[in-house]
């Protein structure tokens, strides 16, 4: 993980930030000066992740860049991305909340790591399931006797 992010390092502005927002965080004058920071660094995308309702009492809220600004969006898209954020209620390692979920360009969620893992367990459960009864079908027709 990088602490300190250089164009110079990376050749590039970064395409996102994502400021997650705590009990302990700077009020809006460090947030007004970040947002500053971000909007002269060329940032494309801003999102404020503020769950304790620091600054705002929206959870998130996303900025995109325009004519040199990083203007408030009214939903939470990402389009030169293809991504999006969304509010999630759920289990996520053992803890149930609300948590901060990545979406694809239509809203979808995407999936976590274990959530992908289990999706293909039971993707290659199934299909060794149907390959067995499949076998068993054909054993099963091959040993019938012709009447």
């Amino acid at each position: 993980m990088h602490r300190i992010y250089r164009v110079s390092r990376f050749g590039k502005a970064p395409d996102l930030v994502l400021d997650l927002l705590a009990h302990n965080a700077h009020r809006a004058e460090a947030s007004d000066a970040r947002h500053q920071m971000y909007e002269q660094l060329g940032v494309t995308y801003r999102v404020v992740y503020d769950p304790c309702g620091l600054l705002t009492s929206q959870p998130v809220t996303v900025f995109e860049r325009q004519n040199g600004r990083l203007t408030a969006r009214q939903d939470t898209q990402l389009p030169h991305l293809g991504l999006g954020l969304t509010l999630w209620r759920g289990t996520f390692e053992g803890r149930t909340d609300t948590w901060l979920r990545w979406t694809d360009a239509h809203g979808n969620l995407l999936l976590t790591g274990d959530e992908l893992a289990a999706y293909w367990h039971r993707r290659a459960t199934g299909l060794e399931a149907g390959s067995h009864a499949a076998l068993a079908t054909k054993d099963s027709a091959t040993t019938q006797p012709e009447t």
